[in-house]
């Protein structure tokens, strides 16, 4: 179960490298619809707005001005083609070229380290399919950003042993995208991943449904909770799971696994963690195994075995803020022949 686990969570530290292996005849399909699909409604302060009042608090506090110049919103919608045609075909160097070389995301990775783990995953997945949404743009002169949408789904490229077969990915999350106009052109400067959910699911976890929950945004060292509900556990199955927190870091670390036992009458598994003082983001998981009961056959007799029939590890983003304590200084009170008051 552990090795498995930091498998996914190098991958959840990727979630958009998932673009890069997408089935070129799916996609292909995909880029002609983009070229006659209208440009998306720039929609920031409009009150009817899909946008949620979280994120819309996130980037009104930004402060970049609505966009007024058509030709601007045509730029950024065509760096944005660029940069998911370039997804599309796996080209890591053409894609790398639209990254500022000062590009950091919000889990502190630069630009060589997020590139070295893109590269790492390439081989882990196979026939990937990848969607994209741009909500909404923004710009203010050289400067922009872009609230994006994406969705993945892939196949593992081996099987799990233990269950005899692949896995499969499912991906959702939301980005913030941050651009800067350098030397005339756009590129990336930094990412931050506002929401995302990802689930690797072996054998019989592929038909179940669940849910794992957690705070989105928590400050350093205060507890939270971390919930995973399966919605009908089957009557021949025992699942056993195990919530932790872990902190996105790379090389990744991993906490301590401590697995309990589904009820019958209790499809959900509950427990109060601590968020790391590093000031590093983490992932709330969930690690799940089904296990079945059937008949092995020996030499002279018959005996009853347990086999594992599925395996399942879903992951949803905590972003941790550190506590600041900002001192505020009181102005000095003078009194009327201009000497300070005691």
């Amino acid at each position: 179960m552990k090795k498995i686990s930091k498998f996914l969570l190098s991958f959840l530290l990727l979630f958009s490298a998932l673009t890069l292996f997408a089935n070129a005849q799916e996609e292909e399909v995909k880029a002609k619809e983009i070229k006659t699909k209208p440009l998306p409604e720039m929609i920031i302060d409009d009150k009817s707005s899909e946008v949620d009042e979280k994120t819309q608090s996130l980037l009104d506090k930004i402060g970049f001005g609505k966009f007024v110049d058509e030709t601007s919103t045509k730029e950024i919608m065509s760096f944005f083609k660029t940069f998911q045609k370039y997804m599309e075909k796996g080209n890591l160097d053409k894609l790398k070229s639209l990254y500022a070389d000062d590009f950091v995301n919000n889990d502190g990775f630069n630009k060589d380290t997020y590139f070295d783990l893109i590269a790492l995953v390439s081989d882990l997945y196979d026939d990937a399919k990848y969607t994209m949404n741009v909500v909404s743009v923004t710009r203010n002169g050289d400067f922009a950003y872009a609230l994006v949408e994406e969705e993945a789904n892939a196949v593992t490229a081996d099987q799990y042993k233990e269950i005899n077969g692949t896995g499969i990915v499912r991906s959702s999350s939301k980005y913030l995208y941050h651009l800067s106009k350098i030397g005339g052109k756009w590129k990336i400067c930094g990412l931050d991943t506002l929401a995302e959910q990802t689930s690797l699911l072996y054998g019989d976890a592929k038909f179940l449904n669940y849910d794992i929950k957690a705070p989105a945004m928590v400050k350093e060292g205060t507890k939270y909770p971390i919930s995973f509900t399966v919605s009908q556990i089957p009557d021949d199955a025992l699942l056993i799971a195990s919530l932790t927190n872990d902190p996105i870091v790379y090389p990744q670390k991993n906490n301590k696994e401590v697995f309990r036992t589904f009820k019958k009458k209790n499809n959900t598994l509950e427990r109060i963690v601590t968020a790391n003082k590093d000031r590093y983001n983490e992932y709330a998981t969930a690690s799940l195994g089904i296990t079945r009961a059937g008949i092995a056959k020996g030499d002279d007799i018959n005996m009853i075995k347990i086999y594992m029939t599925g395996m399942a590890f879903v992951m949803t983003r905590v972003n941790v803020e550190p506590v600041l304590n900002h001192k505020v200084e009181k102005p000095e009170k003078k009194a009327d022949n201009g000497k300070a008051e005691e």
